[in-house]
């Protein structure tokens, strides 16, 4: 039998994990390898060791945790087809050691957030589609990942059917790890979209994604990225990223919680569903961040801080 081209161990993959009902998404990860792969000097119809081996190069643009990101989101590809399919001459190379993200995000003031969405507000009405398309989309999607504290990639990839526009009740399929979930968004948010999908409505009828580009597709997270600086150091000084408002939506939400006994134990778990954390840890480590707890935290515990509060992941 001959040897498949790396399209077709691709395709067989896919096709493997439709039939075990697996999801769809991790599939552009792999094709992207395969397109980074056969482009590459020297580039093979087929899968070679050397394709692998260049692959697991750390990128100067990368730092540790991005760079074993993309190693990850093609190692269960490489471990089919070298124990499924056989192709025993092909090896997964070492990972590289695992590095704990130790930035600490920004803590937006009030006078900040003000500033953001006054600049978002503030975009002008423009001619072309796409201008049109920002004006509107822009000062929705960052009060939405403010209000929800859901992931930038989980806004970009909304669709229309995920919200249910009269209950606020957003159903989060296409997320970090693959866990979904259901929030709630406050009734100032729904309104919001509301009004929102009505006036998109009437610009792209029939579309299909919540916050689309021009071609009807998802939003890149590039253009999510530049949205937001343009927006942020319209009035802003300090260096803020999007998915800082996220980290801001946890920290306000645990900021409103003391004196409440045992009920924190449940806001906890609620905040930890909610976010989409997969482990407690993760939503602890925003304790120590918190300024209704930090300064107490740290008194209290000294040198063993990091003991007792996480990281922040």
């Amino acid at each position: 039998m001959p040897a498949m081209t790396f399209a077709e161990l691709v395709e067989m993959y896919a096709s493997y994990r439709r039939a075990c009902g697996m999801k769809e998404r991790p599939m552009q990860d792999i094709r992207y390898f395969f397109n980074a792969c056969v482009r590459m000097p020297g580039g093979s119809p087929y899968l070679t060791q050397e394709m692998i081996d260049w692959w697991w190069e750390k990128r100067r643009s990368e730092i540790a945790v991005t760079h074993r990101a993309r190693l990850n989101k093609v190692r269960p590809f490489l471990e089919y087809i070298i124990v499924r399919m056989g192709y025993a001459h092909l090896t997964i190379p070492k990972m590289p050691p695992y590095v704990e993200s130790n930035s600490i995000p920004h803590y937006f003031t009030q006078l900040e957030l003000r500033n953001l969405f006054m600049a978002c507000d503030e975009i002008s009405h423009c001619r072309t589609l796409e201008q049109k398309l920002r004006k509107m989309e822009v000062p929705v999607i960052f009060r939405l990942l403010y209000s929800s504290g859901i992931r930038c990639v989980e806004a970009r990839l909304l669709d229309r059917s995920d919200i249910a526009l009269k209950t606020g009740v957003v159903k989060i399929t296409k997320t970090k790890g693959y866990r979904e979930r259901i929030i709630v968004l406050h009734d100032t948010m729904r309104e919001i979209l509301v009004m929102y999908d009505s006036a998109m409505d009437s610009l792209m009828p029939g579309r299909q994604v919540f916050f689309p580009d021009i071609r009807g597709g998802y939003r890149k997270d590039k253009w999510l990225e530049a949205q937001f600086r343009e927006c942020w150091y319209k009035y802003n000084t300090e260096t803020a990223y999007p998915r800082e408002l996220r980290h801001q939506y946890a920290i306000e939400n645990i900021n409103s919680w003391p004196n409440r006994g045992y009920e924190t134990n449940e806001q906890l778990v609620s905040l930890k569903n909610s976010m989409g954390h997969s482990k407690t840890s993760r939503t602890l480590s925003y304790y120590a961040l918190v300024p209704q707890y930090g300064s107490i935290i740290e008194s209290k515990c000294g040198d063993t801080l990091e003991e007792v509060i996480p990281l922040m992941p």
